[in-house]
């Protein structure tokens, strides 16, 4: 499963004696708002100087998130593996949600992103119960980047269940899905693009544009030789070569057979694959459609076309619309 990287900067000291920050049961919260928790793909945090406190809370972030791992690990052999017992597996539930520190999201996405359904769905229930930022950048990592499908699938339900409750996209969340729609993958892409969809991002329009055709050139100008090669030819074989063998009261000889072809030869010495997403082709038309006020299908895959439109159209409506309601507001006074 590809890691949710989380990486913290400390804003507050939450010691009086100058000591690092120490593992604190599960429950608390007084760490939230002393780290800045932010989400990204793996290998998309460039680490500072080790020596940087910037690099020193990373460090100690992980080092909390290794022994919350450890302990969830236990949760779910002890509770849930071992055994189907229903009462036995409330007490697991009941231990899990005691996780509520948003260092823990990534390591409860990590321990129990695959187990059965009814630990997953509680899992996802749970985190999208802290209706923080933090959690709903959780879920949108998940819904995004998990090899899961059924995990994918139930995480964005609940980001759109969020979305319905709160009206509003947070920071964290817009910047996974932007991420998600860079990607050549097609299920982070998909699942982004869906995601851009379901929150009405306009302002993802055009990424949107760029990810629904892709491809290009396979070959390159490092490779050497063809991609391949179709022959449309007679071969005959002829004797290039005859070398005598003598011994004694003895002749022989030794010929090297070689053979000359006469036709055709076709050779590929590259050649560019074009792919079309209907999926996020789909997705662009159904929001771009939305922000607009009126179907955009007729612009078809039309790269150019697209940005034409969003540039000429689709940008002086949303102005236009922005000042209309703008206006419409009652005067809230100084």
């Amino acid at each position: 499963m590809t890691r949710l990287i989380i990486t913290g900067v400390v804003l507050a000291a939450s010691t009086t004696q100058g000591e690092p920050p120490r593992a604190k049961p599960p429950n608390t919260q007084t760490r939230t708002s002393e780290r800045q928790i932010v989400y990204g793909r793996a290998g998309m945090v460039v680490m500072p100087d080790l020596d940087s406190p910037e690099a020193k809370a990373k460090a100690e972030v992980r080092r909390e998130q290794r022994l919350i791992e450890r302990e969830l690990r236990r949760i779910r052999y002890q509770y849930f593996r071992a055994t189907n017992n229903t009462e036995i597996r409330q007490v697991g539930l009941a231990k899990m949600r005691e996780y509520t520190d948003p260092i823990a999201f990534e390591p409860l996405l990590e321990v129990f992103g695959e187990s059965d359904a009814e630990v997953r769905e509680a899992m996802l229930d749970h985190i999208a119960a802290q209706a923080t930022p933090e959690s709903d950048a959780a879920l949108t990592w998940a819904a995004v980047y998990a090899d899961n499908e059924q995990l994918r699938n139930a995480a964005a339900y609940r980001v759109h269940s969020r979305f319905d409750q709160s009206g509003e996209v947070t920071l964290g969340q817009e910047r996974i899905i932007a991420s998600g729609l860079a990607e050549q993958s097609d299920g982070p892409l998909t699942a982004a693009a869906n995601l851009a969809d379901m929150l009405k991002l306009y302002q993802a329009i055009p990424m949107l544009i760029n990810a629904q055709i892709g491809g290009g050139p396979s070959g390159g100008t490092e490779r050497a030789g063809a991609l391949g090669q179709i022959w449309v030819a007679q071969q005959q074989a002829f004797v290039s070569d005859l070398q005598p063998v003598v011994s004694d009261s003895a002749v022989g000889f030794d010929p090297t057979l070689d053979v000359v072809s006469s036709g055709v030869v076709m050779r590929v010495m590259d050649a560019s694959v074009v792919i079309y997403r209907s999926e996020v082709h789909q997705s662009l038309i159904s929001l771009s459609s939305n922000a607009w006020g009126k179907s955009t299908a007729d612009l078809g895959w039309d790269r150019q076309k697209w940005h034409d439109w969003y540039t000429g159209e689709l940008l002086p409506h949303l102005a236009e619309k922005a000042r209309t309601d703008a206006e419409l507001e009652p005067d809230a006074g100084p």
